[in-house]
């Protein structure tokens, strides 16, 4: 691997070790003495010899080449250790030495000169002002923390965290709750390396299965998007807490899309296209890398809950079916097995529960079991219950009924040590019963979006174009406006700009049909919330009160020295309406979005966003995910041939946006679905002006 000097390295020098073990440079020197099987050098000015062994007064003067050097020394002194390194051709260094950019201008300083050295010298950086990395199956513990008490199973998990203190906290509930981890990364200011960097190369190590990750920050979005998507194509999923908001929403939003598009929904996008699980606790991080850890996938979402108790099922099953499994009953075969070996005061139906008195035929338990996981009707089995009585021969069966069938089995127990010896065993074991199907269902839907992906292969590196969030912009008027979104195929009614109301009548009479009235400037962004907008002139006598009331408007609202233009625009068939949007984040580059509501998109806060361009599977994909999956069919939504239509237009807005870099935001609104005609009827498009 390209980290193996930093992740696996042969051989260390420890800078700034010290002979006192209660100091950084002991702890450090200490514990990677604990079972290290390289060789472990010492340097330090002031000693010939560290807690015994031999030191060397700098990189410099060593007579062998390590291949990671670790240094706890004071900040002024790191630089001259890394021009030394790089000298020597050590080709990693971790500096746990603090005193750089978290302490301001002259630390960024220090910084930039530390990066820029091991950058030109070919030397892997992590740090500086992180906690370090332990390698638990070389027994590698580079860090000063104290890791007495913790255990140190190797394991299929690996963890990478900007923050220290949370990195080792995610590492020891993981190790107690019988998930083992191999890796501990921890990327401190990341004047080189980034977490997604350690993340990449931990992706590609055979012994790690899924990476737990701990975000604060997102420096490097094009890496962090390229690792989520190695993550899909090599079946190795990415668990990632991010906490904090990025800047989007740092310039007033014009756009119902821009309002709507608040960092944390952002974020969720733009993890979710790369295929990187986001979750809000560390308790969802470890259930989730617990069912992942175990390398079985979920050929579909086909469930089966096994239960011994009625409230613990009913809870599962209320738990699925919110989470988009398919708890279907057993098949009249599958029920024919089962129905003799359940009591009668039990279920047979799914959940399947077969009561506590389940216990008074024990062998029972076994063929039920087996005959569930064994069925061809299920993709994942969730095994509720799992209690003390029994153990240890219920613990062997359900590890032999685990290893011997294809379906992903999910165990819930209450009791940790069974939860913990079970996990370890290869059988993911939570204690909630919901959080054990919610697992299940993670399982299945990542595992689902893994293989659409896998046929979806393009770089946004050329579309990360960001504009700064506080630049000036300015709004593109009607006809303006028009011409650009007519480039992409997207045309709005027939309209005339109407220089009094005799031209407003004529365009109304031309047109045969009512119309509306609308204000054009470039200082009105939202014309029906400042009275800008009419609809529905049946009669020349409307027209024309509506064109002096719209006159009215711009006269009192209209910045001096600015004009507006009064458009007559033909009216389209009612119907449901939508927001169609598209908008350039300063972090993660142009998205795109479609919501339900029209001028109330924002108050019934039903959105999907995406990273730009998407294909139209992922536009279609956006749509049908509206009204909580249930928009399309529903006899008051709209007809899959509509939801394509929608998905349409989804593609050209975010073609728009990923091509024409000046664009900062689009909004289509609304856009009218009606029983023979889908059309945006008015646009708001903001530009940089720069």
């Amino acid at each position: 691997m390209k980290l193996d000097s930093l992740l696996a390295p042969r051989s260390v020098a420890v800078v700034g070790a010290s002979d006192d073990p209660t100091r950084v440079g002991g702890l450090v020197l200490a514990n990677m003495l604990k079972g290290f099987a390289g060789a472990v050098t010492p340097v330090n000015p002031k000693r010939d010899r560290v807690q015994g062994l031999p030191a060397y007064p700098s990189i410099a003067s060593m007579d062998h080449v390590p291949d990671l050097a670790i240094v706890v020394s004071p900040a002024p002194a790191v630089l001259q250790s890394a021009v030394e390194c790089a000298e020597l051709g050590v080709r990693a260094m971790i500096v746990i030495s603090s005193g750089f950019a978290e302490t301001g201008e002259e630390g960024q300083a220090l910084q930039d000169q530390l990066a820029a050295i091991t950058s030109e010298g070919g030397v892997s950086l992590l740090g500086p002002n992180c906690v370090g990395v332990l390698n638990v199956p070389i027994s590698m513990r580079a860090s000063f923390v104290r890791l007495t008490g913790i255990p140190m199973r190797a394991g299929s998990a690996a963890v990478v965290s900007q923050s220290g203190a949370f990195g080792l906290a995610i590492f020891e509930y993981a190790q107690e709750r019988g998930l083992g981890v191999s890796y501990l990364c921890t990327t401190g200011n990341e004047a080189q390396l980034s977490c997604a960097d350690l993340i990449d190369d931990l992706l590609g190590r055979p012994d790690v299965r899924v990476v737990m990750a701990y975000l604060e920050g997102i420096p490097d979005p094009d890496a962090l998007i390229r690792a989520g998507e190695r993550s899909c194509e090599l079946g190795k999923p990415i668990v990632a807490m991010k906490v904090g908001g990025s800047p989007s929403g740092g310039r007033a939003a014009a756009s119902h899309t821009a309002a709507l598009a608040v960092s944390d929904r952002v974020i969720d996008a733009a993890l979710d296209e790369a295929g990187i699980i986001r979750v809000r606790s560390v308790r969802q991080m470890l259930d989730y890398a617990k069912g992942f850890g175990v390398g079985r996938r979920p050929a579909g979402q086909r469930t089966v809950v096994f239960t011994g108790s009625g409230g613990v099922g009913v809870t599962m099953a209320d738990a699925g079916e919110a989470s988009g499994l398919d708890l279907a009953a057993p098949s009249p075969g599958l029920r024919a097995l089962l129905r003799p070996l359940v009591p009668p005061v039990g279920s047979i139906a799914n959940p399947i529960d077969h009561t506590a008195q389940i216990l008074n035929v024990p062998e029972n338990y076994d063929s039920l079991l087996r005959a569930v996981t064994t069925a061809d009707e299920y993709d994942i089995v969730v095994i509720a219950n799992v209690s003390r009585v029994g153990m240890p021969e219920r613990m062997e069966l359900l590890t032999g009924v685990a290893d011997s069938t294809p379906r992903t089995v999910v165990a819930q127990s209450h009791y940790a040590e069974i939860a913990e010896e079970l996990t370890r065993r290869g059988i993911p074991t939570v204690d909630d019963p919901a959080a054990a199907v919610e697992t299940a269902a993670v399982m299945a839907h990542w595992e689902r979006r893994r293989r659409e992906r896998r046929a979806l292969i393009r770089s946004r590196a050329a579309l990360m174009v960001k504009t700064a969030p506080d630049g000036p912009v300015r709004t593109l008027a009607g006809p303006e406006a028009q011409e650009l979104l007519g480039r992409y195929g997207l045309s709005l009614p027939g309209s005339v700009v109407a220089d009094d109301e005799d031209a407003a009548v004529a365009a109304f009479a031309a047109g045969g049909r009512p119309v509306a009235l609308k204000i054009s400037a470039d200082w009105m962004p939202h014309k029906s919330e400042n009275g800008g907008v009419i609809l529905g002139c049946r009669t020349e006598r409307e027209v024309r009160q509506g064109f002096q009331r719209l006159r009215r408007v711009v006269e009192v609202t209209a910045p001096a020295g600015h004009s507006a233009d009064i458009v007559v625009q033909d009216m389209v068939e009612p119907g449901l309406e939508f927001v169609c949007g598209a908008l350039r984040d300063p972090v993660f580059g142009p998205l795109v979005s479609i919501g339900l509501g029209g001028v109330l998109v924002e108050l019934l806060d039903d959105a999907e966003l995406s990273l730009a361009p998407v294909t139209i599977d992922a536009a279609s994909r956006m749509v049908r995910s509206l009204a909580k999956g249930r928009l399309v069919g529903h006899p008051r939504g709209i007809s899959a041939t509509q939801a394509e239509a929608i998905a349409d237009i989804v593609v050209a807005v975010s073609n728009l946006v990923s091509e024409e870099p000046a664009v900062m935001e689009v909004d289509l609104n609304p856009v009218i679905v009606g029983p023979s005609t889908i059309c945006p009827v008015d646009a708001l498009v903001v530009v940089s002006a720069s």
